[in-house]
């Protein structure tokens, strides 16, 4: 048996302590990678929420034809399927030559032949 050391604690005890004391460094360090991983994977996330409206825009149309350079064409295909646009109603521009006023007025596909929207 081991003789005790002047505070009472066999050097096996010590070598036990030590030995879970650098296990727990070696498990907190492998914690720390895995978190520090994560950590970039989310501030690349951020970084790529964080661009303007436009080049998501351009992120979301390149998600489907990675390889392209959308058109005016598709990017308005895109906003239409995002944001459910209504086709059947629109605005038309209408211009009074006589008094010179000019402006929009809301009109559907279906409606009668005037091209009015009934607001009633």
């Amino acid at each position: 048996m081991e003789s005790p050391s002047p505070n009472g604690i066999e050097r096996s005890q010590i070598q036990d302590a030590e030995s879970l004391r650098t296990s727990r460094v070696a498990a907190l360090r492998r914690e720390i990678e895995v978190l520090e991983s994560q950590k970039s994977a989310k501030e690349k996330e951020l970084g790529k929420l964080e661009i303007g409206p436009g080049s998501l825009f351009d992120a979301a149309v390149r998600a489907d034809h990675p390889a392209s350079n959308p058109s005016p064409k598709e990017k308005i295909a895109l906003f239409l399927e995002l944001f459910g646009a209504r086709r059947d109603v629109y605005a038309k521009f209408w211009e009074n030559t006589h008094s010179g006023q000019k402006g929009y007025r809301i009109v559907m596909d279906q409606d009668d032949a005037s091209g009015s929207f009934d607001f009633g």
